[in-house]
């Protein structure tokens, strides 16, 4: 069994208590939740177990990269089980983007929209391609003003191609459930407006397209 922990500088130490939540997100991947850490687990005893190890490798080549950039908005990497296919993170504590947008009232959305075109800056200038995001992927500490990226089993280093990250939120179906449509309207509204602001937006949208012309781009699931 391969068990590789991070050195001291990168390491936080996992609470000795018994688990705290444990949540099944698919047939495919468990999350154990303790007070100050997460464990992710890809099953290995499923049919399609080459996929699993694919999105596994995939996460943690991505979680070893923010490691050595020092990307200050996604989770510590604690350890990896090889053999298992696991993946020790800090436990980041926060509200989702759809919490927020059910009650904007609380909150600056346009600080919100800054934290994401600054991800957004911040994983095209190191060629790191998250082609899919979800809302509930991006944790906000209020009392921090600081936003989180969470989960990147579709996150793939040294591309030519980035996807757009605000797009990729304002444009999640997942939206689509969120009740207080004020709010999401008004959200989806302020970040076309920002879309100015996001870097190169203009150059990357032509790029994408020739691209999807010449069908040399990623789609969701490969």
């Amino acid at each position: 069994m391969v068990v590789k922990t991070i050195p001291p500088q990168f390491y936080i130490k996992p609470c000795t208590s018994s688990i705290m939540e444990t949540r099944t997100t698919s047939t495919d991947v468990s999350i154990e939740i303790h007070a100050d850490y997460v464990k992710k687990s890809y099953h290995t005893n499923i049919g399609n177990f080459p996929l699993q190890r694919v999105k596994f490798l995939r996460e943690l080549e991505a979680y070893e990269r923010f490691k050595k950039i020092g990307a200050e908005f996604v989770p510590n990497l604690i350890a990896y089980d090889i053999d298992l296919q696991s993946i020790t993170l800090e436990r980041i504590e926060g509200i989702d983007i759809c919490e927020i947008l059910e009650n904007c009232s609380e909150y600056d959305l346009n600080r919100i929209i800054d934290h994401i075109i600054h991800i957004d800056s911040f994983l095209y200038k190191n060629n790191i391609n998250c082609l899919y995001t979800s809302p509930k992927e991006l944790i906000y500490q209020v009392e921090m003003d600081k936003l989180f990226l969470l989960d990147f089993e579709y996150t793939f280093v040294n591309e030519y191609f980035h996807q757009i990250l605000l797009e990729n939120i304002y444009q999640n179906p997942k939206m689509k459930r969120i009740n207080n449509v004020r709010c999401l309207d008004e959200f989806v509204e302020l970040s076309k407006r920002r879309l100015i602001d996001v870097e190169k937006y203009h150059y990357r949208k032509v790029k994408t397209y020739l691209l999807s012309k010449l069908g040399m781009i990623r789609k969701k699931g490969t």
